[in-house]
């Protein structure tokens, strides 16, 4: 992206934010709700809870996904999650959905790249993770490594999905090594960012070795190396020759690839430098905020072939670009409000902090951002009246999610859990039982790659 487009597009969501703050400051959540009904009575009637019928298919997919990785592109899978929430949605949203997913052609394309992208963790995760006792990450953080990139793949291919929708991209486009190296230098560059005991020269040279790699074709010397141990190193050189050697690199993936990597170093600076004594201000969190979603954004949407990416950001397309740039900066918000309770023991500063830790306050914000999010989808027509309606439910859905995830920092906000348990589909105590299910298989991810 040009420089100066870039910083006009930065300040334009940076007025946004700081107007729904001070909006947010100055009334009650009233609004806020009534859009918020308004939007559930625009809907058929959902049924919040799940059934004792849908919690035994949960409990077998679970079981399946956690012995084998057959079933997780398998098309059974597609049709039990349709099952299971079949009871809970209209059922002309549901017999869409359901011949929309089932005789997409990209389904089939999401299927293979996943299977590739197995594949790709297998070679490049697990291999050298046989030959050492260190990989990318310490050895007792290379589950967590498989989980974060399957789930930036996943984050990947949800945006590109919406790209093809937003800018009516005539078929699904999925550059499998470029996104599998997003992927794994992403749980590269986060685990080391976030984590407090990372020495600062770690995250440095983690980054310069990238840079470094990204621009030379020469060999990397010890010099390039720094503190890094071999294998650090030795998983970052064969991550960058894979993108280099199958990722068709360009112009336009390297910018987006260092535009990435300064914003991560910007976070870690200051990350750093803030405390009780300095905190960062206002619109230094905004910023980085928004640096963040669209860096990310920027980062999966260079992935495209050339006349893909050009399309989207063809001057002609200014307002559904606009849109996208909204999509990327929600998705951040969403995060941040997701991972609201692990981020605070951990002392990260994210968007909540523009609320002072106050998590209800956060919430009521990034829902009031969805819902104009959703508002803007609408007006420009994207979908047709029954997509739409289901992407409004997928949306808000989410958003239910990440504060379900945060359920204790909620505390006594009636309002806020009433917007919850009317607009969520699934039974929520339930869900949390699953999300320690699920971190407790999370941690035997590796085994699941063992060639028998």
């Amino acid at each position: 992206m040009d420089t100066n487009i870039l910083n006009t597009t930065i300040i334009k969501w940076q007025n946004y934010i700081q107007a729904k703050l001070n909006t947010s400051t100055h009334h009650q959540h009233s609004e806020i709700l009534t859009r918020a009904k308004q939007l559930n009575n625009n809907q058929e009637h959902i049924t919040p809870g799940i059934t004792q019928q849908s919690r035994l298919i949960i409990d077998k997919l679970t079981h399946a996904l956690t012995s084998s990785l057959v079933t997780v592109y398998d098309s059974d899978l597609v049709n039990s999650l349709l099952e299971i929430i079949k009871p809970h949605i209209p059922n002309h949203i549901h017999e869409y959905i359901q011949s929309f997913i089932i005789n997409s052609p990209w389904l089939n394309t999401l299927r293979q790249g996943f299977i590739t992208t197995l594949e790709l963790i297998r070679e490049h995760i697990l291999v050298s993770h046989a030959d050492t006792t260190h990989n990318i990450l310490l050895e007792a953080h290379v589950n967590e490594s498989i989980y974060n990139i399957i789930n930036c793949w996943v984050i990947s291919c949800v945006t590109l999905l919406f790209c093809k929708a937003l800018f009516s991209l005539p078929t699904l486009e999925l550059n499998l090594p470029y996104l599998f190296f997003v992927a794994a230098s992403y749980s590269i560059v986060d685990f080391a960012i976030d984590d407090n005991t990372s020495h600062p020269k770690v995250i440095r040279d983690i980054l310069q070795l990238f840079e470094h790699e990204l621009s030379s074709t020469s060999q990397t010397d010890s010099e390039q190396m720094g503190c890094l141990s071999k294998p650090m190193g030795k998983a970052i050189k064969n991550l960058v020759n894979t993108y280099t050697q199958h990722a068709d690199p360009n112009a336009t993936k390297l910018q987006a690839i260092i535009y990435s990597m300064a914003t991560e170093k910007e976070c870690f600076k200051k990350q750093r430098q803030n405390n009780n004594t300095n905190p960062l201000s206002t619109t230094e969190i905004i910023t980085l905020t928004i640096n963040k979603g669209l860096s990310t954004g920027y980062l999966i949407l260079a992935s495209l072939s050339q006349a893909y990416y050009s399309t989207c950001v063809n001057p002609n397309n200014q307002s559904l670009l606009d849109l996208f740039n909204q999509y990327c900066i929600l998705l951040q918000l969403l995060d941040d409000l997701s991972d609201y309770s692990k981020d605070s023991a951990a002392n990260i500063i994210t968007s909540a902090g523009l609320f002072s830790e106050s998590y209800p306050a956060f919430a009521w914000f990034v829902l009031d951002c969805v819902l104009d999010f959703l508002d803007a989808v609408q007006a420009a027509g994207i979908f047709d009246s029954q997509l739409n309606s289901g992407f409004n439910i997928v949306f808000v859905n989410y958003w239910c999610y990440c504060c379900n995830k945060n359920i204790d920092a909620i505390g006594h906000d009636t309002e806020l859990l009433s917007v919850i348990t009317d607009n969520y589909m699934f039974d929520m105590e339930y869900v949390l039982q699953m999300r320690v299910q699920k971190h407790k298989k999370k941690y035997e991810l590796y085994k699941l790659f063992l060639r028998q």
